[in-house]
């Protein structure tokens, strides 16, 4: 390339030593590079290097628009986070958020700027300086206790956590700063935010079911006996229809001010769920419990806020049951509360203690009571099945049936959730499950139906269930595939590795497996995406009274998604009404149960209708 070419290509000035002014007026404003005119070579190798120069620019050009929306990023992020944060290069200040400019008390950045870091905190032995040098030059990160001092203002003690980052194009060292006092003090408020329902200022669910959780054992020395109580106030759905929502939480807060006044010092009270409480307490003797749970009744007999028409008075049922033994059996005394709450309920205004026949004497603790009568119910072969149609609102026919065990007894058969808690306090669970299957399996072979046999947490214990359910299957001629046993979630929460083991072993037999009370427990959805079941069904309490609990229809409509995302099909149980069956095909169930589903006829008016 001639010299003439090379000038014109680049943009290049020539111009005379005699006469510079056209080289005076270009380096005004852009870049410059003098060559002589005579050497062809030199101008060649300066066009090669500006040709490099602008072929790397091009090359950055598209990485410049994500560098800055990463920066703006970080800006956003710094300003925005309730920690002191800083970077300093070299000891000084380059960047900083407006938390810890107030730390500084400064105004601005322009105030620190040349102000060394190590003006203001200080480690002891003065091992900042070495800290922000190594880490600056190797990265890394320290945390240090400092003492921060600022101009006129007294010193404070705080926690300094220091990291090796580049920024700029420079190596620094990115600064967090938290005031001891004010730090603790946030992590302690944070905590009560956490376990503490808003309304009433009380211990929430998850706080209740962790302090029960974490309990050493038994009753503290001096204390005999305890109890744990479930109450409602009775008719609260009606209640809720005739009130406004303040009016509602007005009743709510102020029936938590009584229980709270009811209830000792050392007792845990709770809001367990949106018209539900809890109590757990420990006494010297049985008839102090039985004490306080007239006291509880008492303070839920008070007159409800005025409706605007009339006086509206409201009660409170109350279900109590014996807690006996280690405190982590928390989970089957809530069951028994909630089953002799359901019983007071029905009567409303009343206190019901838990009996798992209506022959205990009152003052015996049931679980003793009925380690002796499931035996004897073995004994005489009083455990019988019950089957359950399953009905799938979308028209398939293929047959799907739960099967449910009884136990026989006077005054009326008893359910599952009746002796089943107790069962399963003394291992015969287990022996229950194996009593009733063989049957079952008879009925079942040949059928070409499905069906759901639900297990005790005993069974999921037992190693040896499978290897008994193999042969089983064998004599009695069942295709696997029929079968598809069923564990309560919150027994599979409690024995995750048994379940898990239980899960796969019945997978490799070629039965299917599924969950029932499924619900919002802690790490319920942890459970279903580790055991992927084939089938859940819902806690019968999330599908009570549905179409009046808008926060119930939230929450299963969120469960039956998550679910069906995994593959895995969701039943509710206990159908009451059409309305109630209207709406589970609006929240995206299939698969449904209960007595009013005899009346089968609706349902193509259920799948026609909105959702």
């Amino acid at each position: 390339m001639a010299l003439g070419e090379a000038a014109s290509a680049m943009n290049c000035v020539r111009f005379s030593p005699a006469a510079p002014e056209r080289l005076i007026e270009a380096a005004a404003g852009h870049r410059c590079i003098t060559l002589n005119a005579d050497d062809n070579q030199q101008l060649l190798g300066l066009v090669e290097t500006l040709l490099r120069e602008w072929q790397a620019a091009k090359r950055a050009r598209p990485m410049q628009d994500p560098l800055r929306d990463l920066q703006q990023c970080y800006d956003t992020l710094l300003d925005s986070t309730a920690d002191a944060v800083a970077l300093v290069h070299e000891g000084l200040h380059i960047r900083a958020n407006r938390v810890y400019l107030d730390l500084m008390r400064a105004a601005n950045l322009d105030e620190l700027a040349a102000v060394s870091v190590l003006e203001r905190v200080e480690a002891s032995s003065d091992r900042l300086r070495t800290v922000l040098s190594k880490l600056q030059s190797n990265g890394g990160e320290c945390d240090l206790a400092v003492t921060v001092s600022t101009p006129g203002h007294d010193a404070f003690e705080a926690d300094l956590a220091c990291r090796g980052v580049r920024f700029g194009g420079e190596q620094c060292v990115h600064l967090v700063l938290r005031p001891r006092d004010e730090h603790a003090r946030l992590q302690t408020e944070m905590k009560r935010l956490r376990e503490t329902d808003p309304l009433t200022q009380l211990p929430n669910r998850h706080a209740f079911e962790q302090r029960l959780a974490e309990s050493p054992g038994p009753a503290p020395d001096g204390y005999e006996a305890a109890a744990l109580y479930y109450l409602e106030l009775d008719g609260m759905a009606e209640l809720a229809r005739q009130l406004d929502p303040p009016a509602s939480d007005e009743l709510l807060a102020a029936l938590a001010a009584r229980l709270h006044a009811a209830v000792g010092d050392d007792d845990l009270l709770a809001r367990y769920s949106d018209h539900g409480f809890v109590v757990f307490a420990q006494r010297k003797d049985s008839g102090s419990l039985q004490r306080l749970g007239d006291a509880l009744l008492r303070a839920g007999a008070n007159p409800a806020p005025d409706s605007g028409t009339e006086q509206t008075t409201a009660g409170i049922s109350i279900g109590m049951a014996w807690a006996n033994g280690e405190v982590s059996a928390w989970e089957a005394w809530l069951r028994q509360a909630r089953s002799a709450f359901n019983t007071a309920a029905r009567a409303g205004a009343t206190l019901e203690r838990y009996r798992p026949e209506q022959a205990a004497a009152a003052g015996d603790a049931p679980d003793g009571h009925w380690a002796d009568r499931i035996r004897q119910a073995l004994d005489n072969r009083e455990f019988y099945s019950v089957q359950h149609s399953i009905i799938n609102l979308e028209g398939e026919t293929e047959g799907l049936f739960e099967n449910r065990t009884q136990m026989r007894a006077q005054g009326g058969d008893l359910p599952p959730e009746e002796y089943l808690p107790a069962a399963e306090f003394h291992g015969l669970g287990s022996n229950i499950d194996r009593h009733i299957i063989p049957g079952l399996l008879g009925a079942i072979s040949g059928s070409g139906d499905r069906h759901i046999i639900n297990l005790s947490r005993n069974s999921a214990q037992d190693f040896s269930f499978t290897a008994w359910l193999s042969q089983q299957l064998e004599q009695h001629a069942v295709i696997p595939s029929q079968l598809i046993f069923q564990i309560a979630t919150p027994a599979a929460i409690d024995h995750r590795e048994e379940t898990q083991r239980l899960r796969q072993e019945l997978a490799a037999l070629g039965c299917g497996f599924a969950m029932a009370e499924y619900g919002d427990q802690p790490g319920s959805y942890r459970l279903l995406e580790t055991m992927r079941p084939a089938l859940v069904k819902l806690k019968a309490d999330l599908t009570r009274d549905l179409p009046d609990r808008p926060d119930h229809q939230d929450l299963v409509r969120r469960l039956t998604a998550r679910a069906r995302a995994l593959h895995t099909e969701v039943i509710a149980d206990d159908i009451q009404d059409a309305s109630a069956l209207a709406m589970l095909w609006q929240c995206g169930i299939r698969w449904v149960a209960g007595e009013f589903l005899e009346d089968m006829p609706q349902l193509e008016n259920i799948r026609s209708g909105p959702g």
